[in-house]
């Protein structure tokens, strides 16, 4: 399997929604394919808000079942505790946040 990669960065995006990429990716298939999610420099302070998640709705972030990188450096995050689960990630870059202590991170 090829590794594909989905470039975000710079884009002020507070949610993946408003990418139009995000949308074709997710619409066409090809999200399955994508190993690499850069959502570097943005604007993103809260990832549930950011991946358009509520409990129950988990369907965008599905659609990238071997995501095995996100890159979410230079953002707003907080926190982690809405990232949801992503059996295949193997790298989690998250420089340049607004992270607390650890037990506020994983909160």
């Amino acid at each position: 399997q090829s590794s594909k990669k989905l470039v975000l960065r710079k884009s002020n995006l507070k949610s993946l929604t408003a990418s139009e990429e995000f949308k074709k990716a997710v619409s066409d298939g090809t999200a399955s394919s994508i190993t690499e999610l850069d959502i570097s420099h943005n604007l993103i302070s809260k990832l549930s808000l950011f991946f358009n998640l509520s409990s129950s709705d988990l369907a965008p972030l599905e659609s990238f079942s071997n995501l095995q990188q996100l890159i979410i450096d230079y953002n707003h995050v907080k926190n982690f505790n809405s990232l949801p689960q992503m059996d295949k990630l193997t790298v989690m870059s998250i420089s340049y946040n607004q992270l607390g202590s650890e037990k506020e991170i994983l909160e």
